[in-house]
């Protein structure tokens, strides 16, 4: 049931941070009953009262306060509600899997994330490891904050059905993340042609996470920056329909030699035409 008030500080006293108990009239008037401008302006992500009291009326606000103090708060954490949320980590069971989900994808699409999650992975709250922490640190500085690519050095070091199912990520989601992660081992493999080919756009950022795992220097980077920039993409020159026209059946034969010749092809730099290729079908 939802009741409306006209008291200012007693609703604001239901929320959860006091940069978020901040009310104005429509003449301008600002209502500020709990000193949430000064937070705001400072940067400061703190709980409203108890910290510990908010985080028991919603377990949610564990993962807010990080979200927000990533947002906000330039990634310095409040030492009261860091320690709150930290007496809290192993009662947050009962919290459905798609809002915490939810949160973790919001935090993903920050500038600046690295440091926030270090620090829920030091209380227990993510599993994160050092060496993934320092890849995602990697990729900020190189300007990055695509959640597809920072979720792919998350599942790196786990498997992915378990992540998905952790926080019930969709499975565009997961598609997105594990498309960045094979573009990156195709850049770290030296076949940009074929990362661009296979993932388009995505070889973008399939080149920033290699650069990153492999803490790539600036030369090299720029480097491979320019050669993926100039590859010319075309289609693929031949079909099903053309090896069906040379007598092969539809069905997994048909699937295996399109296969081959398209790797043909994608080894011979693109160059080979649709006749060349033809000639060496194996019918």
């Amino acid at each position: 049931m939802v009741a409306f008030g006209t008291d200012w500080a007693e609703d604001a006293a239901r929320r959860d941070f006091t940069l978020n108990a901040l009310y104005c009239r429509a003449d301008g008037t600002l209502f500020d009953p709990l000193g949430g401008i000064n937070d705001a302006l400072n940067g400061r992500v703190r709980f409203i009262g108890e910290a510990a009291t908010r985080i028991a009326e919603d377990g949610l606000r564990v993962y807010r306060f990080f979200r927000f103090s990533a947002s906000h708060g330039g990634e310095k954490l409040d030492p009261d509600g860091l320690a709150a949320c930290a007496a809290a980590v192993g009662k947050l069971g009962h919290l459905p899997a798609e809002r915490v989900g939810s949160e973790i994808l919001r935090m993903l699409a920050l500038p600046d994330i690295a440091l926030t999650l270090g620090a829920m992975a030091a209380i227990g709250l993510v599993e994160i490891d050092a060496d993934q922490i320092k890849i995602l640190k990697a990729y900020e500085t190189l300007g990055g904050f695509t959640p597809a690519t920072r979720l792919a050095i998350l599942i790196d070091e786990r498997p992915a059905e378990a992540m998905q199912q952790q926080w019930r990520l969709s499975n565009e989601v997961m598609r997105a993340a594990q498309s960045v992660a094979a573009a990156a081992d195709m850049v770290e493999q030296d076949r940009l042609d074929e990362a661009a080919y296979r993932f388009g756009e995505v070889a973008v950022e399939g080149l920033a996470l290699a650069a990153a795992q492999d803490n790539w220097k600036p030369d090299r980077l720029a480097e491979a920056a320019r050669s993926l920039a100039a590859v010319q993409l075309v289609p693929f020159p031949i079909s099903g329909n053309d090896l069906a026209g040379l007598g092969i059946k539809p069905g997994p034969a048909l699937g295996r030699e399109l296969a081959r010749l398209e790797r043909i092809w994608i080894d011979s730099g693109f160059a080979l035409d649709r006749e060349a290729l033809l000639a060496q079908a194996r019918s």
